[in-house]
């Protein structure tokens, strides 16, 4: 059977394909593309710690000496992306105004001079000079708009963190990001970037890494210490430069630094292609070519026409180099190029920017975009989109905007939020920078990305911008993060964490597919202890016997579990995420305040079913008392609000839209139906529905799907 490639494997031979090709074309010798094939392969990752510390010349421990790093930077330079080379700033002006057209005028504008020098007449030198001013200012005009763009793509390049814990000597100390090494020991925790390809030597359970600035998908990836799969970009024991930690916190190993990364390497195939002429420049181009073969043919057809008639040799001349002239259309360039700045202006209203004044007509031309899913039709934000309680689905719209359709007053939907709450990792990152908010209208809304939203608390950042908490940037799983933004909107997720006090937990891992905690009841010894237990929903059902509904628990039979699977299943349909929700008071008289919880060998209620009592150590029987169930919540990264509209307009225009993606082809088709890139049923949703039909061509109530 064929393994399935992940988005990460499939950019990575992507590009390598790219590249290979780019190499044939140049004339390469097949050394070099072996070497860069090379280049491509790490086996940093198949090795044993020792093995690899002993490559490097380094201790997992003690890491380097301060004076072996310098040496070794002296050797691989400094970890640093090499920036492409810089034209000139000169170099800059010198195209701006020897383009082809500018070429054209600076022919006519001496043409007029070699008229003025021939015959003396005045107004061909005023006409030369018109045409030099013609081009020097168009062309300062267009080398100052692209030197904006230029600025302002300078102040993004923000990918690199500047700190980072190191050990060296034995000790920790933090020091520049670009002072890393080969050989470098570091530390890495949750909401921290990634500085360089590391393997990971030691990690939390719980240790996560984003790969979206690489693939561009935001499901977050556990990471190990032992190598799982022979392909550097699927083992779990390697973390790229460039990429997030979400949540965990471990040691890594540095192997690759600046341009020998993954992210290097990819860089210089992006700044290595070559650079393809616009539309509007093929264009003038062509139409250069037309004016001057039309405008030199009747000069020549003059010229001789005047000896034949025995006009003198002078006047013939400059009566030739005057049709010239006049075949040239001298304002065309500043028409041009003021168009082209009127409408990168224009765009610049709506936060677009042209980073070359062609790149506008360009825009015009456009019959196809190719869009990313993730970051760019959605908001690479996991968002909850639905919650399931009492055997029905509500929508709750998102974390980002008001209440939905459910009522906060209903018990169960109280006891699914407390159940988010609780059994949750995630926290609001407090020294964050905050996201940038535009007032809205009223007290209590704020626009975020021109969705208005309902928040709970404001609070004032030192640079006194200000932020409803909900919005604040989080540490920990995405999954989790939705979640704690869509309760804090209901009641502060800090204060509520803090009256209900964690006693013990079980971590997700991937064996169980469950996350449990204990929890003390409002700090009250009096009341029971609280446990609650979210996972993959069919893991979760599977644990229960009650379930609640309307605020009464009652039994989970057969019926209403085939009502909860069906709930399940329509929201993944969708392309949604959906966990499970349970939970279980735990008998005081059975489990007093003070009583020893065991996660190694539970003495607490789990549902399990079908234990083993001949093994070693031997099951308590605690664990076989069922939970009850609460509800399920479904996630999503959502689109942007503004989608649907852009992809409708660009229909509109006859523009055709298509999203590139490596999700699921049911999440990437719920997307595509949503921002309105698909309108009606697909093929396969008509092929389904014949078949749930159980007709074929010819019978009736039969569709064809071509």
């Amino acid at each position: 059977m064929k393994s399935k490639r992940s988005s990460a494997e499939i950019v990575a031979v992507s590009t390598e394909l790219r590249h290979r090709q780019a190499m044939r074309k140049k004339g390469k010798s097949k050394a070099g593309k072996d070497d860069d094939k090379r280049e491509l392969e790490m086996d940093e990752h198949q090795k044993s710690i020792a093995e690899l510390c002993a490559d490097l010349t380094t201790s997992a421990t003690l890491g380097m000496t301060n004076a072996d790093a310098d040496a070794r930077r002296e050797v691989d330079g400094v970890n640093r992306l090499t920036p492409p080379r810089q034209t000139p700033e000169i170099v800059k002006v010198f195209r701006e105004l020897t383009g082809f057209f500018s070429l054209l005028l600076w022919a006519a504008g001496i043409l007029c001079m070699v008229c003025y020098a021939l015959q003396g007449d005045v107004n061909n030198l005023y006409l030369g000079i018109v045409l030099f001013c013609v081009v020097v200012i168009t062309g300062l005009f267009s080398y100052f708009q692209n030197r904006k763009s230029s600025n302002l793509m300078e102040s993004f390049k923000n990918m690199m963190p500047t700190i980072t814990t190191v050990i060296r000597d034995g000790r920790s100390q933090k020091i520049d990001a670009s002072l890393l090494v080969r050989g470098d020991v570091i530390a890495i925790k949750g909401g921290d970037k990634v500085p360089a390809d590391i393997r990971i030597i030691e990690c939390s359970d719980d240790l996560t890494v984003d790969n979206s600035a690489l693939t561009g998908e935001p499901e977050p990836l556990k990471r190990v210490v032992h190598c799982t799969h022979d392909s550097p970009l699927e083992t779990k024991n390697l973390c790229f430069f460039g990429t997030f930690i979400p949540q965990g916190s471990g040691k890594g190993l540095i192997v690759r630094t600046g341009d020998k990364t993954v992210m290097g390497r990819i860089a210089k195939l992006a700044t290595s292609t070559k650079k393809e002429q616009t539309p509007i420049a093929k264009e003038i181009e062509h139409f250069v070519h037309i004016i001057t073969a039309v405008a030199v043919s009747i000069g020549i057809i003059f010229l001789v026409i005047g000896f034949i008639i025995g006009t003198d040799t002078i006047t013939n001349i400059v009566f030739m180099i005057g049709i010239i002239v006049a075949n040239v259309p001298e304002g065309l360039l500043a028409t041009v190029t003021v168009c082209l700045s009127l409408a990168a202006a224009r765009m610049a209203k709506k936060s677009v920017l042209v980073k070359n004044l062609e790149g506008v007509e360009t825009l015009g031309s456009t019959s196809c975009i190719c869009s990313d899913k993730t970051g760019t039709l959605t908001q690479n934000i996991m968002t909850v989109a639905n919650i399931v309680y009492d055997n029905a689905i509500w929508d709750a719209e998102c974390s980002l905007t008001p209440v939905g359709s459910y009522k906060l007053t209903d018990v169960s939907f109280q006891r699914l939020q407390r159940c988010a709450t609780l059994c949750n990792n995630a926290v609001f990152d407090e020294d964050s920078k905050f996201q940038k908010v535009l007032e809205g209208q009223g007290a209590n809304v704020q626009v975020v990305r021109g969705a208005p939203i309902a928040f709970s608390e404001m609070v004032v950042a030192s640079d006194g911008s200000r932020c409803p908490k909900v919005l604040w940037e989080t540490i920990g799983d995405a999954s989790e993060s939705a979640m704690i933004k869509f309760c804090q909107d209901k009641r502060d997720v800090v204060d509520y964490r803090e009256a209900n006090r964690k006693l013990k937990e079980i971590p997700f891992n991937s064996r169980n597919k469950y996350q449990l905690s204990i929890h003390l009841q409002e700090n009250d010894e009096t009341k029971p202890m609280l446990l609650v237990m979210k996972g993959a929903p069919e893991r979760i059902t599977a644990r229960c016997s009650k379930i609640l509904i309307n605020g009464e628990v009652e039994d989970l039979t057969p019926e209403r579990l085939a009502q909860v699977e069906a709930l399940q299943l329509a929201l993944s349909k969708k392309g949604m995420r959906v966990l499970g929700f349970a939970e279980k008071e735990l008998d005081l008289a059975t489990y007093p305040h003070g009583y020893e919880f065991n996660t190694d060998n539970c003495n607490f209620p789990l549902g399990e079913k079908d234990v083993d009592y001949d093994a070693n150590p031997v099951p308590n029987k605690k664990i076989e008392e069922p939970l009850v169930f609460i509800g399920l919540m479904a996630l999503i990264d959502p689109p942007r609000p503004e989608v649907p509209i852009a992809v409708a307009k660009c229909k509109t225009a006859g523009i055709r839209v298509i999203m590139v993606t490596g999700d699921h082809p049911i999440t990437a088709k719920a997307i595509a139906h949503k921002v309105g890139i698909l309108w009606g049923p697909t093929k396969e949703d008509i092929e389904e529905e014949n078949a749930e039909k159980g007709v074929s061509a010819g019978e009736p109530g039969y569709k064809n799907p071509d």
